[in-house]
């Protein structure tokens, strides 16, 4: 392979970002790329699907504890 064969590939425009389908983030506005789950200027998530499960409530797990020491002491009586 020739160092001719090289330049062909350096006179590519690789910089061209005006092919890629952008979007405006529903929060900051800014212009974003279509397939970004996360806004890189804001952070916020684009959409719910996108976004990481949020851990459950304390007061569900609270609950659900208080129920089993409920049944274990239920339990152990009879």
């Amino acid at each position: 392979m020739s160092d001719s064969d090289f330049d062909d590939d350096e006179n590519e425009d690789w910089g061209d970002d005006d092919d890629l389908p952008t979007i405006r983030c529903p929060y900051c506005r800014a212009e974003i790329l279509e397939d970004l789950p996360q806004c890189p200027e804001c952070g916020n998530y684009i959409s719910e699907e996108d976004q990481p499960p949020q851990p459950k409530p304390l007061w569900i797990v609270i609950g659900l504890v208080a129920c089993f020491i409920i049944v274990a002491i239920w339990i152990i009586r009879f």
